[in-house]
């Protein structure tokens, strides 16, 4: 029995309505100057990744032996989501990410939310097909649910980190 379509297209509509809705509902998503700093820096480290993995993914494309074992769109997102977490991860860790007053908990309800339900695409397709290759290669579906799954909760231990982070640091001024 499996769940229908109608039920995961409600489900992803209302998980992107929440997403804008938790990501525009604070007025004051203010940065101050050392934080516009610090993201310029993670917006470069981000680029020079992504940079790096083209270049990268160039000399990939050209060995046929990767070509026949991967799908391209895969290599592509894999590069593009590499960035991402270079971005996240400097700025999280260097108070870069979360505005002035801004809440890191939403975030991190978001990263589980896109953790749970990409790790159940993995699960459900493994327990399938008892692999995650289609055919022997590694392709869109679910190897780039596979890829989510790593890339948020990298972005989630991140926030928890910093949020452990940021606890000790008061507690270390209330003293």
């Amino acid at each position: 029995m499996g769940v229908s379509p109608y039920v995961v297209i409600a489900a992803a509509a209302v998980l992107v309505v929440f997403v804008v809705w938790a990501c525009l509902r604070k007025e004051d998503r203010k940065f101050d100057e050392r934080q516009l700093q610090k993201r310029a820096n993670a917006f470069r480290c981000g680029f020079f990744s992504m940079i790096g993995g083209n270049l990268l993914m160039m000399i990939l494309f050209s060995w046929k032996t990767w070509t026949d074992r991967v799908d391209s769109m895969f290599t592509i997102i894999v590069v593009f989501m590499t960035a991402v977490v270079v971005f996240a991860v400097y700025s999280i860790l260097n108070d870069a990410f979360f505005g002035n007053k801004e809440n890191p908990k939403v975030y991190l309800g978001i990263c589980l939310a896109v953790l749970f339900c990409n790790s159940m695409i993995v699960i459900r397709h493994f327990m399938q097909n008892g692999t995650l290759l289609q055919d022997g290669k590694v392709t869109m579906t679910p190897c780039t649910n596979l890829v989510m799954v790593v890339v948020f909760l990298i972005i989630a231990l991140s926030i928890i980190v910093k949020m452990i982070l940021n606890q000790r640091e008061a507690s270390d001024e209330e003293s």
